[in-house]
């Protein structure tokens, strides 16, 4: 921010000279300062300095980009449309501009024209999956749900992709509510990486949960763990799989070799919890139960708790707790466990909290049953 500011200060002082006021200089100053202030979020002085710019030199279409996304930033949605527009007549077979022209009108909540742009982008580049990809998502956003089934039919049936452009396809399959296409897509990727990505094992898991076929969800997982047994992710998965299929005692046990094999690796849970999930692998529900450290320990209480080890569970919810001791679910958890083990001091001391900080844990998504709801089970 240190250098823009100084920049800004340097191009204040360049409009006061005589030189920035010649046609040759004026729109190199001007169009300096408005970018500046743009990094700068000054909106007005970057409108009016970008104006005066376009004035000046017509013809230069990056100057005219800046000063349409500065009316979007501003919310001027109209007037950064109509600018779009002018660049888009300027150069109407250039593939970057209508790429461009597609993200502005999307921003501007024009999708007829955005579909409009990503379609003339096809014509001129129809061999190019990305192009027909990004029309697909353009479709999706307008509501056009059928073209863009036609359009992802297409892609998957007529052009070569590779397994990046599979695993979005399928991703946008999946938000056609079409799950088997969707599979089949990553079946399709998972082939042509001769069946070793653990990644696209991890997304047909999940989906295969969200269709109502656990068991061959764990299979999938389990040959995804193969491959990649460090991946923690996937091991709390298989745990949840297997308490969906009303298994305890092996999600248990899966979930304690988790924390064994953290151990190994002289690193606590909270140590150790790093990467992210793919995009989309596994329900909403699901995922936002494995955003902490304390997800291991969450569902080992849980678990315990369902099998009557009252010990055993309260020793994972206070470890859990002290991964997370302002969590109102682990605490009314606790609070459960201590009143169950007729803990009634440490029960009222939770309590007390919980009271104070009105929580229906029912419905938070890291629960056990209601991941196992978002998988198909009855909880």
């Amino acid at each position: 921010k240190g250098q823009y500011e100084q920049a800004y200060e340097l191009y204040r002082k360049l409009v006061e000279t005589a030189e920035a006021g010649t046609p040759e200089w004026m729109w190199r100053v001007q169009g300096g300062l408005g970018r500046v202030a743009v990094e700068l979020h000054q909106t007005e002085t970057a409108l009016a300095a970008l104006k005066e710019a376009t004035q000046t030199k017509p013809g230069d279409l990056s100057l005219k980009r800046y000063l349409a996304e500065t009316y979007l930033a501003a919310g001027l949605l109209d007037d950064g449309v109509q600018v779009a527009r002018h660049v888009l007549r300027m150069e109407p077979d250039d593939l970057s501009s209508l790429i461009w022209f597609t993200n502005v009108a999307l921003l501007a909540d024009q999708k007829t024209e955005a579909k409009e742009a990503m379609q003339s982008a096809v014509q001129l580049s129809p061999d190019d999956p990305n192009y027909r990809i990004q029309l697909a998502e353009v479709q999706l956003r307008a509501g056009d749900n059928e073209p863009a089934r036609q359009t992802f039919h297409t892609l998957v049936h007529l052009i070569d992709l590779s397994i990046k452009q599979l695993r979005q396809v399928a991703n946008l399959f999946v938000m056609l509510d079409d799950s088997e296409s969707a599979l089949a897509c990553l079946q399709q990727a998972l082939d042509a990486s001769q069946g070793n990505d653990s990644g696209i094992l991890f997304e047909m898991a999940g989906l295969l949960a969200q269709m109502g076929k656990p068991e061959t969800a764990l299979e999938t997982i389990e040959q995804a763990i193969k491959n990649f047994p460090e991946n923690i992710f996937q091991n709390v998965f298989k745990a949840d799989l297997l308490a969906l299929l009303e298994r305890p005692r092996a999600a248990i046990e899966c979930l304690e070799e988790v924390l064994q094999r953290i151990a190994l690796l002289d690193g606590s849970v909270d140590a150790k919890w790093s990467g992210k999930l793919a995009e989309n692998a596994l329900p909403s529900e699901v995922a936002d139960s494995m955003q902490s450290p304390s997800a291991v320990y969450l569902r080992l209480a849980i678990l315990q708790r369902q099998l009557g080890n009252l010990a055993d569970a309260l020793e994972y919810a206070n470890k859990a707790l002290s991964n997370d001791p302002a969590d109102l679910v682990l605490r009314a958890l606790t609070v459960d466990l201590y009143q169950a083990m007729l803990q009634d001091e440490q029960a009222l001391e939770l309590t007390e909290y919980v009271v104070a900080n009105p929580l229906v844990p029912t419905d938070d998504p890291r629960s056990l049953p209601t991941a196992s709801r978002s998988l198909g089970g009855v909880a």
